[in-house]
Formats: C-alpha cells, structure tokens, sequence
C-alpha cells in the first residue's frame, strides 16, 4: 500500500510483463494510476486465469509426446541461435540458459513466417500496434480466440531473452556487492516472472496447435524448449517458484 493511496501496491510493477493493456491489477498500480487510463482488470483476470488453466494439460501433452519421440524435456541442445548476443550480460556467449532465450526468438519468427503462407494469417493495425490475425471466419472454436493466443506469444517473445538477462545480470551483482537483501530478491523474482512468461507461452502455444494441427512438429519443438527453459531456471533459481511478487502472488 502507498501512503497517498491504500489501495495501490507497493513496487508491483518491479516483476510485472509491462503489458498494462492486459493486466489485472492496473488500478492499483502506482505506476499505471497517475495516467488516468480506463481499467479492465476483471476482465484480463479472467483471461490469464482460463489461459493459466491450460498449462496443467499443456504438461501432460508435452510429456507423451517426449516419451514418445524419446525427447528430452531437461538438456539442451546444442545452441543454434540466428541472433547475436548484444546486451551487457558478461557471460551471455557461454550461458546455455541465455542461449536458448535466443533460440527461441528465432523459432517464434521461423513458426510465423511459415504459418503466413501455410495458413494466411495477416498483418493488421490496431490501437496497440501491428498484429497478426487469422483469417475470417478461422480464429478457434474455443473461449481463447486464436488471435489472442498469437498476441500473447509475440508479447513474450522478446522479453524472455531481457528478463533472463536480468536474472543473470542481478545475481552478479548480488555475488559481487554479497550484501544486498533488494539485490538478491531481484534476481529471484526476475526468475519468477520469466517463470510465468514461459508457462503462459506454453499454454498459448498448446492452444495454437489444437487450432492448427498442421503445426504439431514445429510446435512441439517449441514447447520442448520452453519447459527445457523451466527447468533450467529452475535449477539456477530454485527459489524461483515461490518467490512473492507484490501484488501478483498475494492477492
């Protein structure tokens, strides 16, 4: 709570994705408030509570399968990133956990660029940018629109790698300074958030694919990477999963 404002939450935007549009706890962010923009917090509630439902489903799929296939759902792969490593992370060259942050910029940009042509989707403006949307008349039978799920996907896409790099970069520092109590929660709690980023993609990505079973082997490849991801931040982290962000994981 903050002294001018009992209701608002203190620092909840210190762990948060940065999409305002889809959060449920705008009017009691101190950081969204001051704008004076409209709120829809029920509304997104609901929508990361039916698409966080999903995730348990997404597991249990993705576990066949990788038995199936005989695939591995802890150890990466040899790293095959497209990008280079541009940001201030020390060890970004030689850390596996970043590099598959990367490597999953370049599988949600090869699955798109495929799917345009396989499937048609369009490029649209709307009030919050360019999106990609399916065809008339083809957006998924279920509650989560398929158009949705894509938002979703591209949103997460590129903060995986800078909130992975933030989890890394803090705990340096926390090795290094060895005396800060904010600094260490950092890092745990940048591992908490990339956490929710990662499992929410997975949910979104599982979704796409009973829309679009065309796309079984390529999305398949990408959920094994992603809870490759889970794990291994959760290794590095392993505190991550019960660190308490302000505000999301206490109310």
């Amino acid at each position: 709570m903050t002294e001018n404002n009992p209701n608002q939450i203190t620092h909840i935007f210190n762990f948060c994705d940065r999409w305002c549009a889809r959060c449920a706890y705008t009017s009691r962010c101190e950081a969204f408030v001051p704008a004076g923009k409209n709120t829809d917090d029920e509304t997104n509630r609901l929508f990361w509570k039916q698409l966080e439902q999903q995730l348990p489903k997404t597991i249990h799929w993705l576990n066949q399968h990788a038995e199936a296939k005989e695939v591995s759902l802890t150890a990466f792969d040899p790293p095959k990133q497209k990008k280079n490593f541009d940001l201030f992370q020390r060890d970004a060259k030689s850390n596996t956990v970043l590099k598959a942050g990367r490597l999953y910029e370049d599988l949600v940009d090869d699955w798109f660029d495929e799917a345009v042509e396989q499937f048609g989707l369009q490029t649209v403006e709307t009030d919050q940018g360019a999106a990609i949307r399916m065809p008339e008349g083809k957006n998924g039978s279920s509650d989560m629109k398929t158009d949705d799920l894509f938002e979703v996907i591209l949103r997460y896409q590129l903060q995986v790698y800078l909130k992975l790099s933030r989890c890394f970069y803090s705990r340096g520092k926390e090795v290094e300074t060895e005396d800060s109590e904010m600094e260490i929660k950092d890092s745990v709690g940048a591992a908490k958030s990339t956490l929710v980023l990662l499992d929410r993609s997975m949910a979104a990505w599982k979704l796409v694919l009973d829309t679009l079973p065309e796309s079984a082997d390529s999305i398949f490849e990408i959920l094994v990477l992603l809870q490759r991801l889970c794990y291994n931040i959760e290794l590095e982290f392993p505190e991550a999963r019960e660190f308490v962000r302000p505000g999301f994981d206490e109310y």
